[in-house]
């Protein structure tokens, strides 16, 4: 039958197909990571990116910071995509110090460098989304705690549960 339909590249002799394989790995590391994200991430680790962003989320509605801004784009905050799908919290923006992210959207939200936060307006605090990157963000921006907004760490000497990491 036409099984080849299903396998791009894998046509019979002659016959071409125009498969952009980039559409289909957007935003993701490859097929098993795919698979992996949409069916084991939601139900991860306990000490998972995802687990500790959730943590820090409900903390922050606790604590009535609702328009936040999430510090980091990358491999950690795909990661821990379950935990910003319903937030407690008002996303107002992501921040990523990558300047040609700058100008784009993740998940509906502009993604911002830490020179244009200045345009995003009030917000009430920034949670850092990586654990390999998370001293050198929080020292870019640490000088916005005398202002009021408080940086929230998921990787810090406490975990966000509060028990010693």
């Amino acid at each position: 039958a036409r099984k080849h339909r299903f396998f791009p590249g894998h046509e019979p002799i002659g016959r071409t197909t125009s498969f952009d394989q980039h559409d289909l790995l957007r935003n993701e590391q490859g097929v098993a990571e795919w698979k992996w994200n949409r069916v084991y991430s939601p139900h991860a680790a306990e000490g998972a990116p995802n687990h500790r962003m959730a943590k820090a989320l409900e903390q922050c509605a606790r604590d009535g910071l609702t328009r936040i801004v999430i510090y980091g784009t990358g491999t950690h905050t795909l990661r821990a995509a379950h935990a910003l799908a319903r937030p407690p919290v008002s996303i107002a923006a992501f921040l990523d110090d990558n300047e040609e992210l700058a100008g784009t959207t993740l998940w509906g939200h502009p993604v911002l460098t830490p020179a244009q936060l200045d345009e995003l307006g009030a917000f009430h605090g920034i949670v850092f989304s990586s654990d390999a990157f998370e001293p050198r963000m929080h020292q870019r921006v640490q000088h916005l705690e005398a202002q009021g907004v408080r940086l929230v760490r998921l990787y810090d000497t406490k975990d966000v549960t509060g028990a010693a990491a």
